[in-house]
């Protein structure tokens, strides 16, 4: 069981309203009590479900499932120094980087593969070789969520029951 909801951040005040909502609707968990790991990751105790947040400038994405998740999203068309973020990054990867869009891609499975671990954005670099997880952007299957790079004015995702516009 893995759904990825989404929707515009206007319709919402924050990602906690949200959150609830969409526990409340799709989970039937009322009240849901949402708590903060060590680490910072939320959960909602006393239930089987893991989810994570991210959110671009226009809209906010909730994966949820039943096993630990993480998951980032990034506008395609996001402006960014990425020459210097990119050195960072191990041989191997940068060596697969040749562009921006490129950049992203494999910037949101670091930050997606972070939140998995309940981590923070530093941790996105102690991972020497991201490809090694059981995710990256490119793959999606099975329990194995990772990121979705979403477009300027709607996400592009693929046509899937996984995704659910709340």
């Amino acid at each position: 069981m893995d759904r990825i909801f989404y929707t515009e951040r206007e319709w919402y005040p924050s990602t906690e309203k949200l959150i609830r909502k969409i526990f409340a609707s799709r989970y039937a968990i009322k009240d849901a009590e949402i708590e903060r790991g060590e680490t910072g990751k939320p959960f909602l105790r006393g239930t089987p479900y893991f989810f994570s947040v991210t959110h671009s400038d226009r809209m906010y994405f909730i994966a949820v499932s039943d096993i630990n998740v993480g998951i980032d999203a990034e506008p395609m068309d996001r402006k960014v120094d990425y020459e210097k973020i990119l050195l960072r990054f191990p041989p191997e990867e940068r060596a697969e980087i040749r562009n921006r869009e490129d950049f992203l891609r494999h910037w949101t499975a670091r930050e997606s593969a972070a939140k998995w671990t309940g981590g923070t954005l530093k941790d996105a670099f102690c991972f020497s070789a991201i490809w090694n997880f059981p995710f990256s952007s490119r793959i999606t299957s099975g329990k194995d969520i990772s990121s979705r790079s979403a477009g300027k004015n709607l996400p592009r995702l693929p046509n899937s029951s996984a995704y659910s516009r709340f």
